[in-house]
């Protein structure tokens, strides 16, 4: 059975990209939001995924704090960031302290993106 996820991100490229990766790899992408407040209203009625791929950067509501009310929806959800804010050690250590399973540094390869997926999502 495919695994069900969503996706956050403000870059409908981003969006495409991630979706088209995902899907190609046996994943179900069922829905996706370009800023946190409208997942967060979706997540509170339909919080029965497996993983949320989500963007730091949004319009509005930062994916930092989108990541601690989608946790307080659903404490074992999995959160990936999936951002090119990486490069530095402070929004890795703030994603992780907000409840992000994992941090993906953009550009990814989609090959270690699937692997970190399946393996975190066994």
């Amino acid at each position: 059975m495919a695994k069900k996820v969503i996706v956050v991100d403000d870059s409908l490229v981003s969006i495409l990209v991630t979706k088209t990766v995902l899907s190609k790899n046996g994943f179900e992408v069922v829905q996706t939001f370009q800023n946190g407040e409208d997942f967060i209203a979706y997540f509170r009625r339909n919080s029965g995924v497996d993983a949320v791929i989500m963007d730091l950067v949004l319009p509005g509501m930062s994916g930092f704090e989108a990541i601690k009310r989608a946790k307080a929806i659903k404490q074992d959800v999995k959160i990936f960031v999936l951002s090119s804010l990486g490069d530095s050690p402070q929004p890795i250590q703030s994603a992780i302290e907000a409840g992000a399973s994992n941090v993906i540094i953009k550009p990814f390869e989609a090959k270690a993106f699937i692997e970190l997926l399946n393996a975190e999502l066994r």
